[in-house]
């Protein structure tokens, strides 16, 4: 069956990586129907205090919808618990769940169907659930809430065709059984897949709030950069220019990871340090792939290292200092070796530092056709904030989603922490503070409500060290800061442009006088 993307994506666990990996290599040989079409790799390996429906396979069969959870480990079930094991002898656990395999593969599609294909009207199709145990014997299943039809054990594994013929009597025992006699057509099956192929790379979470649906509308557009992606798959070098929220760094990651996959050497070049922290977590498993500040690279660079060079946020790495790095360390060099530029070329409004137009036309030259692609979508912002920066900024940031949120919000600092629990009464949400380089951070967690939300699990970041970054709540501090207009746009920008959903900035006189001068 087709599979999109056409490679398995590493997972940070080697135990699930080891079940995926067979699952795939089984799957992706065998066909249910005439059009089926196989999707991997649904989540992400972070998703740091937030609860995700993950789902590992999905299947878009004539036949119906199945999704699939893999344990690539023994699984066990004592104590309330279901432990996965990393050995045959289970001596080493891997990791524990509450939930069995079943009701977690049940969760996520039960998820996907009422959150994400409601609306299409598919009719009584069969959704079926399995879960995959790729080393346990049927023989020996004795767990509670474990209906044989909908498992699969590791002697149904040893063939395709073995594995074939399973699936196909679980879907006969669930259509007899719930009377989902319905099927897929080719139109509806290419709708299907149209909707979720851009969330390939992402994680489905469990929306319950507004701002989870705001979220969910978000992250739901994505065409414009799987054409990019597409366009990343048959050029050496590009460059991609973005405003704030058009999902470069979301790019970048997916591209790294397809040439990770490909045993090719990756080095990723950026000065961000938020960017810095979030690729060492992301990539982490990642052995083939380095991540650099080109700042403190020195001597580690050698020359012609990598196979292949991504620059994130690289208008800050755009002049000759920066670029005779990443030539050095880069197979045939810049001219004729792969590399990936991205940035916010367009968007420079103060101290423009390291960015020189000269070396963007010398980067330019070497592309395919001597062309810059363009991202114009931003699939992180609500229009509300894509709105005010675009009002107060005038800058490029391209049209965005649906989706009834609010604009950035004035606020006093005494009323942040009354203002931030109307969201969540225990401040269970994602916040991250941000604040110019002229604020020490000790300084800024000495007020006492940044001090309580950075106890309750806030990010505290200057807002240049955050760049490539966002969150869904945003609070920015010490704008009014800004020595001139100029400077207050730009961090205006850079900040603001942070926020998925909710965005603060602290009140001060200063800062109205700006916004009054930006209008």
């Amino acid at each position: 069956m087709r599979s999109i993307p056409s490679n398995l994506f590493s997972k940070s666990s080697q135990t699930e990586k080891r079940g995926e990996e067979l699952v795939y290599s089984l799957l992706k040989d065998i066909n249910l129907s005439k059009n089926d079409v196989l999707l991997h790799s649904l989540n992400l390996d972070e998703g740091v205090r937030q609860d995700w429906s993950e789902i590992d396979f999905l299947i878009i069969s004539q036949r119906g919808i199945i999704g699939i959870e893999v344990k690539g480990g023994p699984v066990k079930f004592a104590d309330g618990y279901w432990y996965v094991y990393s050995d045959k002898s289970c001596r080493n656990m891997a990791y524990r769940k509450r939930k069995s395999p079943h009701v977690q593969v049940s969760n996520a599609l039960d998820t996907l169907k009422s959150n994400w294909l409601r609306d299409l009207h598919l009719g009584p199709i069969p959704y079926l659930k399995l879960a995959i145990l790729c080393q346990n014997e049927r023989r020996l299943n004795d767990f509670a809430e474990m209906q044989s039809e909908y498992h699969i054990f590791e002697e149904d594994l040893l063939h395709q065709t073995n594995l074939k013929n399973r699936i196909n009597e679980a879907l006969d025992y669930f259509i007899e059984h719930h009377n989902k006699k319905a099927t897929l057509n080719d139109d509806q099956i290419k709708t299907v897949i149209d909707r979720l192929r851009p969330e390939i790379d992402k994680p489905i979470p469990d929306y319950r709030s507004h701002a989870d649906a705001i979220e969910l509308a978000q992250e739901a557009f994505t065409k414009e950069q799987f054409d990019t992606m597409d366009y990343l798959s048959i050029h050496d070098r590009l460059i991609i220019d973005g405003g704030a929220g058009t999902g470069k760094t979301f790019l970048l990651q997916h591209s790294a990871r397809t040439e990770n996959d490909k045993s090719t050497k990756v080095g990723i070049y950026t000065r961000a340090k938020g960017l810095i922290s979030k690729f060492n977590k992301v990539f982490f498993n990642n052995k083939n792939i380095s991540i650099i500040n080109p700042d403190i690279a020195g001597d580690l660079i050698m020359d012609d290292y990598f196979d292949i060079v991504y620059v994130d946020e690289g208008q800050d790495l755009c002049n000759l200092e920066y670029i005779e790095i990443v030539d050095k360390s880069l197979k045939n060099g810049l001219e004729k070796g792969k590399w990936r530029w991205f940035g916010d070329f367009e968007n420079q409004f103060y101290d423009r530092g390291n960015y020189d137009e000269e070396v963007l036309k010398l980067l330019k030259s070497y592309t395919a056709n001597d062309s810059i692609n363009v991202l114009t979508r931003n699939v992180r912002n609500t229009p509300q904030i894509v709105q005010s920066l675009t009002t107060v900024t005038k800058a490029r940031i391209g049209t965005t989603v649906k989706g009834n949120g609010k604009p950035p919000k004035s606020v006093k600092a005494e009323d942040i922490i009354e203002e931030i629990s109307k969201h969540d009464p225990n401040y269970d949400v994602e916040v991250c503070i941000l604040h110019p380089d002229k604020i020490a951070m000790d300084e800024l967690l000495k007020l006492d409500w940044a001090s309580e939300l950075a106890k309750k699990g806030a990010q505290v970041s200057s807002i240049d060290d955050f760049k490539g970054m966002e969150s869904r709540l945003v609070v920015v501090f010490g704008l009014e800061l800004s020595l001139s207009l100029e400077e207050f746009i730009d961090l205006y920008y850079k900040s603001i442009s942070r926020a998925k959903v909710i965005c603060y900035y602290v009140h001060h006189p200063n800062i109205d006088k700006y916004l009054i001068e930006c209008i």
